[in-house]
């Protein structure tokens, strides 16, 4: 009997113990797989990082030559935007409003940068004339409404400008899911609850809606 229950005890421990080494294997190949990406996802940010900044001079040269070529300068500001030339960054979408008064991408652009420098009145101005200029500008609606709830702790501005975006977007569900879950940070979930019950009925299968629904 003695030998017995120490044979069960010894295969009950063998058999928990296999459970313990597949768990580490699998946590092991999960952690390696995520390092993979990680790795891979610093790698192509290096690369496009660097190809921004061997296309740099060749873009300086034909922009010099070219200053009234919209498509050239619009490259060439964008190329300095994401090198973090920021000044020359500045100056180059200046220039580009000069060239269309239009352009909202030149518009968000400048907002993010004055938004880095805490300027945020004129970030501000920059993001609604964003706005203004493409109804469809996502960006320029999400980097205002994070502005004011994040960092001019705004938190109605910022809900204002997520409703402004789905009702010039009503299809978008990103956005919904967005405004849903910035609802559901700042405390109110009747409105979080029923913005989730929209996008069912667009996505019966979506996950964030599905997950707050079922609470």
């Amino acid at each position: 009997m003695f030998f017995s229950n120490i044979s069960n005890l010894v295969g009950n421990l063998r058999s928990k113990l296999k459970t313990i080494i597949s768990l580490v294997f699998v946590l092991l190949l999960v952690f390696s797989i995520y390092m993979f990406y990680q790795k891979t996802s610093v790698s192509n940010k290096n690369n496009a990082l660097q190809k921004y900044k061997d296309e740099l001079p060749e873009l300086e040269i034909q922009a010099q030559n070219q200053p009234s070529n919209y498509e050239v300068n619009k490259r060439l500001a964008y190329t300095l935007y994401a090198t973090n030339n920021t000044e020359r960054a500045k100056s180059a979408y200046q220039h580009i409003l000069n060239l269309n008064p239009n352009d909202s991408d030149a518009y968000e652009k400048l907002g993010n940068m004055a938004r880095i420098d805490k300027n945020y009145t004129e970030a501000e101005s920059y993001y609604q004339k964003a706005i203004s200029a493409d109804k469809n500008n996502l960006n320029a609606y999400i980097n205002l409404a994070l502005m004011y709830i994040y960092d001019m702790n705004s938190a109605n501005k910022g809900l204002q400008v997520l409703n402004q975006a789905v009702s010039e977007n009503p299809d978008n569900i990103d956005l919904k899911i967005m405004l849903a879950k910035t609802y559901q940070q700042l405390g109110d979930m009747q409105n979080a609850r029923s913005i989730y019950e929209q996008i069912l009925q667009k996505d019966p299968n979506n996950a964030d809606a599905k997950s707050f629904l079922q609470k």
